[in-house]
């Protein structure tokens, strides 16, 4: 990859830039087709939808935005989807699995890792998960980087 972090946010406009960025960030996902949607959440923020192999329709954003905040930011995000959800007709229901992913510069949580997976599921029993929660992803720019 021939960038560097501070030109991310153009690049993760461009398809095939964004179909690299998903298929690393969520690599336990099967993925079929990726589309870029033409609504924007922001300048730093693409939004896309893929098509699982297992025919599930879902929605990635992909944030190059400071990670200092994933809660605040993650939920401004699914806001946005709503707004657009409702301003085609549909209703917040509607709206299908999310996967939000954040590219970070460095390891926001200094815990050297390059990658951080936050799923809603139960405390009593991990293999419980919400099928309507957002997944969240936090990859690292070295990450990003790697072949």
């Amino acid at each position: 990859m021939n960038h560097n972090f501070d030109s991310l946010s153009k690049e993760i406009k461009k398809l095939e830039f964004g179909k690299d960025i998903i298929k690393k960030a969520l690599s336990d996902v099967e993925v079929k087709d990726v589309n870029r949607l033409e609504f924007e959440l922001g300048d730093e923020v693409t939004t896309y939808s893929i098509l699982e192999s297992n025919g599930n329709e879902t929605t990635v954003i992909i944030s190059t935005e400071n990670c200092s905040d994933l809660g605040r930011k993650s939920r401004e995000y699914l806001a946005g989807l709503d707004a657009e959800i409702i301003d085609n007709g549909g209703i917040p229901m509607d709206l299908k699995k999310t996967y939000i992913i954040f590219l970070s510069k460095n390891d926001p949580f200094n815990q050297g890792r390059s990658k951080y997976v936050f799923r809603p599921r139960s405390d009593e029993d991990k293999s419980i998960v919400l099928p309507w929660g957002p997944v969240i992803v936090v990859m690292t720019y070295d990450e990003l980087k790697k072949n």
